[in-house]
């Protein structure tokens, strides 16, 4: 706790009134701006307010201010037809002769009648704020996309500076005592393009002007059934990468099927031919559309969900750039840790010794081709145990790798498709890593056969292969990276446990935060929830990162290991599965005490026969 996070603010001290139970940040749009500028951003979350902070380890971005977007409901007629009569007089749909703000009804309704600073000056807003004013007058609320989670808005000036990293940075709001989630915000040198807010239905809404240099980054926003459409222009046998990132700043949805938004891109040419299309990379819900337009002209990508679904966290961000991308895997936080050797498949001999897997080989390989089958032979000893492990879709690999022992005479020892774990851990979605736990019947020399289920194959299919005598190990994962702790200076916080090569011994859980207190984790227990307690509040609120420990021992209690706990946050997808998904760092957040107010000495009455002296006053007073 002593390192403190980068807090965009002078102080946290807010009137409880402001307080709420929960805090959460539900998306960010943009999700992203351009360096050396201001960018305005949208978020909507639950339990955040105009007095938010902005928390974030990456220098360079600042916030300048906060307002909260207001929720207008419903409009009496009569306040209704005034706006609508208003906004028509500001979008040039008016009559020449009549005031850009028209003049107040006589009938105004003083209880139903609704004031807003915003309301009143609709010819002085900027268009973004104006078009929120107009969505509320004319698009009516859908009952069955209501979700309390994403009720609030706020809206961000944040400056983005010179020197700011380029790439993901996390951010998080700091709403009272509450600290929200992380929130992917992406930073860049590219030109960014945004949607065109909401016109109201009488307003011709403009087409944004033809996109003529790249790389440049679209941001939009998909709402049910919508479309959204940029007009570029692009060179004859010239190839091109149109990248989307939707489902990775929102990796899972608890109440949408399948639990995410599944963007597609099509592009038309100028006649209105599909010309290209993708509505995925490989298992990546987030399509990568690669074109090599054969002849030059405007061409129109559009943008939607696959399900022509839609809702304000819908958040997408397309990147365009010249050339050919690859194909780039997530930074998925797995439980893969590197062996003590490390060789690529072409390094290894013909047959590998026993000997390398006293601690443990990784194999660093590709199936570089579709029906591709790799074998690796190696010796091993009668009795020996040995654990073959493939790392392929917990490091965002496209494989669904099969593993096959087998002996000299070409009988199957061992086979595995895939192994469930109890977690599911960050953005993996796929549990299909093969493991085995073998006993070697004899000596000899045996056979590892791997392929992929499917049959599939190319330059992007990578793996490490891992051969190890069993190493017990426990990997441990929070369900929240966001620890607020109340005024009784005590906060929940639930431990998961990924249990390896036979571990099932006690695990204890340590940190600054608990003090002299241990938190222990009964043997073969998977998970186990607690309540912090601190010992003490600081004098003013204030985040700060915190560490967790674990310490297990895999001899009887002889000697210890540690790890670190990985912070993460719960998610749940469809309705039913639950992710972990990692975050940057754990942040605190403690309710300082009230300061103590000073006892007032009572005066001993005075007798009623006694004069009261008049008190001295110092200095000279004026003549009348």
């Amino acid at each position: 706790m002593k390192k403190q996070l980068s807090l965009i603010a002078a102080s946290l001290i807010l009137p409880l009134a402001l307080f709420s139970a929960n805090a959460f940040l539900g998306y960010t749009f943009p999700a992203g701006g351009q360096r050396n500028s201001t960018v305005r951003v949208i978020v909507g979350g639950q339990g955040i307010h105009k007095g938010a902070k902005l928390i974030t380890s990456t220098p360079g971005i600042t916030l300048k201010s906060v307002s909260a977007v207001p929720r207008f409901g419903y409009f009496h007629t009569v306040q209704r037809k005034w706006l609508t009569q208003y906004l028509k007089n500001v979008y040039g749909y008016g009559k020449k002769d009549d005031p850009v703000q028209p003049p107040l009804p006589q009938e105004k309704i003083a209880k139903e009648w609704k004031n807003h600073p915003w309301l009143e000056n609709l010819h002085r807003l900027p268009l973004l704020e104006r078009s929120i004013v107009a969505e509320s007058l004319f698009v009516r609320p859908n009952a069955l996309q209501a979700t309390p989670s994403l009720n609030q808005r706020l809206l961000l000036e944040l400056e983005i500076a010179p020197f700011a990293p380029v790439g993901p940075c996390r951010i998080r709001l700091a709403c009272g005592r509450n600290i929200t989630n992380e929130k992917t915000f992406f930073i860049e040198d590219a030109d960014q393009i945004q949607e065109v807010p909401y016109y109201p239905p009488f307003a011709k809404k403009p087409q944004l002007p033809v996109i003529k240099s790249i790389p440049v980054t679209l941001n939009g926003q998909i709402m049910p059934g919508e479309t959204d459409e940029y007009r570029i222009h692009l060179e004859k046998g010239i190839p091109y990468t149109f990248t989307m990132v939707a489902s990775e700043l929102s990796p899972f949805l608890g109440d949408t099927v399948p639990g995410h938004f599944q963007g597609i891109l099509l592009l038309r040419d100028a006649d209105g031919k599909e010309a290209a299309f993708a509505d995925d990379e490989y298992h990546h819900p987030d399509p990568v559309l690669r074109f090599t337009p054969q002849k030059s002209g405007v061409y129109t990508l559009q943008v939607s969900d696959s399900l022509k679904r839609g809702r304000v966290d819908f958040v997408y961000r397309v990147a365009v750039t010249g050339g050919t991308a690859p194909f780039i895997p997530y930074k998925n936080v797995s439980d893969y840790r590197a062996a003590a050797v490390q060789k690529k498949v072409d390094e290894l001999p013909d047959v590998i010794p026993g000997n390398l897997f006293t601690h443990g080989l990784d194999i660093v390989g590709t199936l570089k081709s579709s029906r591709q089958t790799q074998s690796f032979f190696f010796t091993a000893q009668k009795g020996e145990k040995l654990v073959f492990e493939l790392y392929g879709a917990r490091l965002d690999s496209p494989l669904d790798g099969v593993l096959t022992l087998l002996a000299a005479d070409g009988k199957v020892i061992a086979h595995n498709d895939d192994i469930s774990h109890p977690v599911n851990f960050d953005l993996n979605r796929r549990q299909v890593d093969p493991l085995l736990n073998v006993t070697i019947p004899e000596n000899g020399i045996y056979q590892l056969v791997l392929y992929d289920r499917c049959k599939n194959g190319s330059p992007d299919f990578r793996y490490i292969l891992q051969i190890r005598h069993p190493q017990p190990e426990v990997i441990v994962i929070s369900n929240t990276s966001t620890l607020n702790f109340n005024k009784n200076l005590k906060t929940e916080i639930k431990f998961f446990l990924i249990r390896k090569d036979g571990f099932e011994g006690a695990v204890t859980i340590h940190s600054p935060l608990t003090g002299d207190a241990k938190l222990v984790i009964p043997e073969k227990s998977i998970e186990a929830e607690f309540t912090l307690q601190q010992k003490s509040a600081p004098a003013r609120l204030q985040p700060e990162t915190a560490v967790f420990h674990a310490d297990y021992s895999t001899d009887g209690g002889k000697s210890f290991n540690q790890t670190r706990v990985i912070p993460a946050d719960e998610a749940m997808q469809a309705f039913a599965y639950t992710h972990l998904v990692t975050a940057e760092r754990f942040c605190v957040f403690t309710m300082p005490l009230p300061k103590p107010v000073p006892a007032v000495k009572k005066q001993p009455p005075v007798p009623a026969n006694k004069a009261v002296p008049a008190k001295t006053l110092s200095g000279s007073i004026p003549a009348k």
